[in-house]
C-alpha cells in the first residue's frame, strides 16, 4: 500500500487584504415554496429577513442585501474569520441559512438547502458595483415575475405567457409593476448596524452613563441609487 501524499486540507483562502461577498441562494425553492403566494409574497420575505438577522448574528458579516431568495453578505478586509478559510465561511453560512429557512418558513414542502459562492472586492466601489447588480438582478425579476403571473392570470398557458413576456419591450413589462410594489420586492433589503446613543448604570455607583451601542438595522431602498447610498453609508462606518 503506498503511503498517504499530504494533500491540502482547504482548497481556497480568502484575501485579507480585500472585502469578501458570500451570496446564499436557495436550492429547489420553486418546488419547496409552492404553497406561497406568487410572484411575491410577504410571508417569504418576512423568513428571508429572520435569515439574514440569523446570519448577521452568527457571523462577523458588515452588513447584507436580501433580495428574492438571496441573501449577500459584505465581510470588511482583515476579517479573520476561522483564518480565511473559504470552505469554512462558506459550509458555515450555507448551514446557518438552511436551518434557519427551514424553521422560518411556514408554508415550506420539506427542508430548504442553500448553496453558497465567494467573491473578492479590491474596494468599496466593486463591493457597490456588486451590491447595484444585484440590486438590478432583483428588479428584472421583479418585473418578469410580475408580468408572467399577470399573463398567466389571464388564461395564458405557462408557454403562451413566457412566449408574450419575451416579445414585450421593458416598458410595456413594467407596466404590470404596481406603483405601490415595496422597496424589497424591486431592489431587495439591506440589513447592517448602526450606533444609537444609551445611557446605562454604572452597577457600582449607580451613576447613569452615556455610550453607544450598535444595533441591526433594516433599510428598505426603493431604487437602485438607494441601495447604493445605504451600501457606501456603511462602508463609511464600517470601522465605528
Amino acid at each position: 500500500m503506498s503511503e498517504p501524499r499530504d494533500l491540502p486540507e482547504y482548497l481556497l483562502d480568502l484575501e485579507p487584504s480585500a472585502f469578501t461577498v458570500i451570496r446564499l441562494d436557495g436550492r429547489g425553492f420553486t418546488r419547496r415554496t409552492a404553497a406561497y403566494d406568487r410572484p411575491f409574497d410577504p410571508r417569504f420575505h418576512e423568513a428571508m429577513r429572520v435569515a439574514t438577522e440569523d446570519l448577521l448574528d452568527e457571523t462577523p458579516a458588515l452588513f447584507a442585501h436580501t433580495a428574492s431568495d438571496e441573501v449577500s453578505l459584505v465581510f470588511r478586509p482583515g476579517e479573520d474569520w476561522f483564518g480565511y478559510r473559504a470552505p469554512k465561511w462558506l459550509s458555515v453560512c450555507a448551514g446557518v441559512a438552511s436551518s434557519s429557512l427551514t424553521r422560518a418558513m411556514t408554508l415550506l414542502d420539506g427542508p430548504v438547502s442553500v448553496d453558497a459562492k465567494a467573491f473578492r472586492a479590491a474596494t468599496e466601489a466593486e463591493v457597490l458595483e456588486y451590491l447595484d447588480d444585484r440590486a438590478r438582478s432583483s428588479y428584472r425579476n421583479m418585473v418578469n415575475g410580475r408580468c408572467h403571473y399577470a399573463l398567466l392570470a389571464e388564461g395564458l398557458s405557462a408557454g403562451a405567457a413566457q412566449r408574450a413576456n419575451a416579445a414585450m419591450s421593458p416598458v410595456e413589462r413594467a407596466a404590470f409593476v404596481p406603483p405601490d410594489a415595496p422597496g424589497w420586492e424591486r431592489v431587495g433589503a439591506i440589513l447592517g448596524y448602526t450606533q444609537v446613543d444609551h445611557v446605562g448604570i454604572d452597577p457600582r455607583s449607580g451613576a447613569r452613563v452615556p455610550t453607544v451601542r450598535r444595533v441591526a438595522t433594516w433599510f428598505e431602498p426603493l431604487d437602485f441609487g438607494g441601495v447604493r447610498d445605504v451600501a457606501a453609508t456603511l462602508l463609511a462606518d464600517r470601522d465605528r
